[in-house]
């Protein structure tokens, strides 16, 4: 293995790394790893049977934080250390509710154009707080439309806490993952957004 060949892959590892400072780690990738299952969050069954005809299309989410990079603080000290992420929240947000509906059966469409109803949403928050525990907090304005009209909107909010090493992007990680997967559930608990989502 030739040294240039090793100097390129050190380069690219430095490049894919986010930097982690003592009062900062900015430029964190934003990873998936819940916990927990959405079927270990208590979900009364989904009546599948009432979607019978319906394709549902989630459209791009938007993110109107303020800061749309930050995604974790630790107040442990007098001076706050932040956690930023280079990654689009709004999308993986966005990806992963997807997974999640589809998991739980729901008949999603990849083409917005062939959809009888379209989910779209909003992020009003999506962090982690550090004082003593992680605590995450996601909220999301969620909207179900059949063409121009609005057959719901709420919020979907989720939490999470965890016990961990002090200032670990793991377990900033972990408590988004759970705090997202929280909502989703929440979201999905409500028998209102569901029949709007079948259309009626």
């Amino acid at each position: 293995m030739s040294l240039q060949f090793l100097s390129r892959a050190a380069l690219l590892c430095v490049a894919l790394t986010p930097a982690f400072a003592g009062d900062a780690m900015t430029g964190a990738p934003l990873l998936w790893r819940p916990t927990s299952t959405v079927q270990e969050l208590g979900l009364p069954p989904i009546n599948i049977m009432q979607f019978e005809g319906t394709h549902i299309a989630l459209l791009p989410f938007s993110d109107t934080r303020t800061d749309k990079t930050q995604i974790g603080e630790n107040q442990e000290k007098a001076a706050p250390r932040v956690v930023t992420t280079k990654d689009d929240v709004a999308a993986f947000a966005a990806s992963h509710t997807k997974d999640v509906l589809a998991g739980l059966g729901l008949p999603l469409t990849p083409n917005a154009a062939e959809a009888t109803t379209t989910l779209g949403g909003e992020i009003i928050a999506f962090g982690v707080v550090e004082k003593d525990m992680y605590m995450g907090d996601v909220r999301i304005k969620v909207t179900v439309r059949r063409g121009d009209k609005t057959l719901w909107a709420g919020m979907a909010m989720g939490t999470s806490k965890r016990w961990g090493r002090s200032f670990k992007l793991e377990n900033y990680h972990e408590t988004l993952s759970d705090a997202l997967l929280d909502a989703v559930a929440h979201l999905c608990k409500d028998g209102e957004f569901i029949k709007s989502l079948a259309g009626k």
